[in-house]
């Protein structure tokens, strides 16, 4: 592994819109990234033949994304916390010269089920999804 002195700063241009009405609510956000920093890209050091790995600036990165949450109270005593975010997310670096460039979508689901057993005990039951994507 080797440092980087020509690695730039990364800027993000971010926007937000968020409404909510009574429980229920949206999110919309867009950000921009430009010269984003990645971690452990290879590459050969020509004079020595060695494969180096190093921090680098991509070119940008480009995120849609969208989230929307709702509660559902199914009975009495039980209660829901439903969301759902959607993203989009598209890459651009150059390798040797060559732009490349990489865009991939993926969602979530998370829902929270409160159950009230009495006056004293409650339980609650949760569940996740992630759908492929980017790792982070």
């Amino acid at each position: 592994m080797a440092g980087n002195a020509a690695l730039q700063p990364a800027i993000s241009n971010n926007f937000k819109y968020d409404i909510t009405y009574a429980s229920y609510f949206l999110s919309l956000q867009y950000t921009h990234q430009s010269s984003p920093i990645a971690s452990f890209q290879e590459r050969i050091d020509k004079a020595t033949g060695r494969l180096i790995f190093e921090a680098s600036n991509l070119d940008y990165t480009k995120t849609y994304s969208a989230t929307v949450g709702m509660p559902i109270q199914i009975a009495p005593f039980w209660k829901t916390q439903n969301n759902f975010s959607l993203v989009y997310q598209t890459v651009r670096a150059t390798r040797d010269a060559k732009p490349l460039q990489i865009s991939l979508g993926n969602y979530s689901l998370n829902s929270i089920h409160a159950f009230k057993l009495s006056s004293s005990f409650n339980a609650e039951l949760s569940g996740f999804y992630n759908s492929p994507g980017f790792l982070a």
